[in-house]
């Protein structure tokens, strides 16, 4: 979607939103059967949970996914259509994989989450809040910016932020308060 704005200055002012974040797991692993060997080809249905124990019963995240094996091999991504909130993933205090395919019980151990090489330097650098020595507060606006002329905002896809869009005498324009002129044009509209 993009719109133009009338004449004049005009501010736009981001509104942040909460949103799901997707924070994608990608998991490969082998299928056994009751008696140790690989499952045999096709589809199976699997639910993957996430603990905070290694034999408990807190889950803390679940879902559940049709997977082709081959050989008794699947891999896929957890979190793609159920997100996985980065609080969950506490690996500090322990976190747990559990496996169930189809009806059978779940897999026996779990599988415990584990640092990734990079989280580790990330974790443990001692400027990880900072951006070259730049702290998050010095990259807040400290103070308007105006556009003279008109305004052209170009939104290629859905994103979890909303505008609101202020003329130079503060009159606040929103989504609702846009007209299609006859040219074909959008202005915005607050009388």
């Amino acid at each position: 979607m993009a719109f133009i704005g009338g004449q004049g200055s005009a501010e736009i002012i981001p509104d942040l939103q909460a949103s799901p974040i997707e924070f994608p797991i990608s998991i490969q692993g082998i299928l056994p059967d009751e008696n140790g060997k690989p499952v045999p080809n096709g589809s199976h249905d699997i639910t993957f949970s996430i603990y905070n124990e290694a034999s408990g019963v807190t889950r803390l995240w679940q879902d559940s996914q049709s997977l082709v094996s081959s050989g008794g091999l699947f891999d896929t991504l957890l979190g793609k259509s159920k997100p996985i909130a980065p609080y969950i993933l506490n690996v500090s205090s322990g976190t747990y994989l559990g496996v169930k395919v189809g009806d059978d019980s779940e897999l026996d151990p779990r599988i415990r989450f584990a640092y990734a090489p990079y989280a580790i330097h990330a974790v443990a650098s001692g400027g990880s809040d900072t951006l070259d020595g730049f702290g998050s507060s010095d990259f807040v606006l400290k103070g308007k910016v105006y556009a003279p002329g008109s305004v052209t905002v170009a939104v290629s896809s859905y994103s979890p932020y909303s505008f609101s869009i202020l003329d130079e005498d503060g009159t606040v324009g929103t989504y609702s308060d846009l007209v299609i002129g006859l040219d074909g044009l959008v202005f915005i509209s607050y009388y």
